[in-house]
């Protein structure tokens, strides 16, 4: 029986495709995970670290009236 692209033991390969992709758009597939997932993701590589750590991602997490929670 064939083992599928998502199967057992290709989590390594999928990191390394992964990282191929711009930065930007890395964060962007982070920006649809949870908190938690985002800091896992960041453990990953330098490139996963960098797009788990931008401000887009992190902006979803925060609650939409935060600038007012913020003191200048």
């Amino acid at each position: 029986m064939e083992q599928s692209q998502l199967g057992e033991g290709s989590s390594q390969n999928d990191a390394a495709r992964l990282d191929t992709l711009p930065e930007d758009c890395i964060a962007m597939v982070i920006h649809h995970a949870s908190p938690r997932d985002a800091c896992v993701m960041a453990l990953v590589s330098k490139t996963m670290k960098s797009a788990a750590e931008s401000d887009i991602v992190w902006e979803k997490f925060l609650p939409t009236e935060y600038s007012s929670l913020v003191v200048p």
